[in-house]
């Protein structure tokens, strides 16, 4: 029985993508997958850490990635199994971008935009100039990374307003006061003696014990 055609026992809708090998795993250069609606990002995060399917990680392995393409939404899994029955090659945007770019049909900038590179993140981006075989990206594609705003902060110190010159100078009156009053207790306070003069004590000790006897 084919699977080409829609089953009544797929109703969940979700997502179908593909993965685009770089380089290829020996004969297989794409993968096929499918997740629910709302989790592709989970199941493409378990492909990168080892956890989703058995081709995904031992591509991952033997030291290859994989740039994201071909993703629908809202369809079923029967959208799936088509895909899987119809050559992944014929199907994938960069696989066509590859092709059109090798007989001349697109230059370099034309070819990555086809492949998907606006909306590929950095790492997808670096996968593929070295499918297409570039050091690097075309001046058209370069966009230099916007540098970090600079946050000026401002210290502005408080002058005091509508204090009047005798407010200012009955204030340094009662300022001088309590220095004056500070600086008395301090006289007030015994000063602790020095060494010196505890072993000039413990010295004299014994003699004074001597006059007694």
């Amino acid at each position: 029985m084919s699977r080409t055609k829609p089953s009544w026992l797929a109703t969940e809708l979700g997502s179908c993508y593909s993965l685009h090998f770089v380089p290829r795993y020996r004969h297989a250069a794409h993968y096929q997958g499918w997740a629910k609606e709302g989790g592709l990002a989970h199941r493409l995060v378990d492909h990168l850490m080892g956890r989703g399917a058995n081709l995904t990680k031992v591509q991952l392995n033997a030291g290859g990635g994989w740039v994201v393409t071909n993703v629908e939404h809202g369809v079923t899994r029967d959208r799936e199994t088509q895909r899987k029955e119809t050559s992944a090659v014929k199907q994938c945007k960069v696989c066509k971008a590859e092709r059109d770019f090798t007989a001349g049909k697109l230059d370099a900038a034309e070819a990555l935009q086809a492949a998907g590179w606006d909306g590929a993140n950095p790492h997808e981006r670096q996968l593929l100039l070295d499918d297409f075989g570039l050091v690097k990206p075309p001046e058209s594609l370069y966009v230099p990374e916007p540098e970090p705003d600079v946050i000026q902060i401002h210290h502005a110190r408080a002058e005091p307003s509508g204090i009047t010159p005798e407010q200012l100078a009955e204030m340094d009156r009662l300022a001088d006061d309590l220095c004056a009053k500070w600086r008395a207790e301090l006289d007030q306070i015994p000063k602790a003696e020095s060494a010196s003069d505890h072993e000039y004590a413990a010295a004299a000790w014994p003699e004074k014990e001597a006059e007694v006897e």
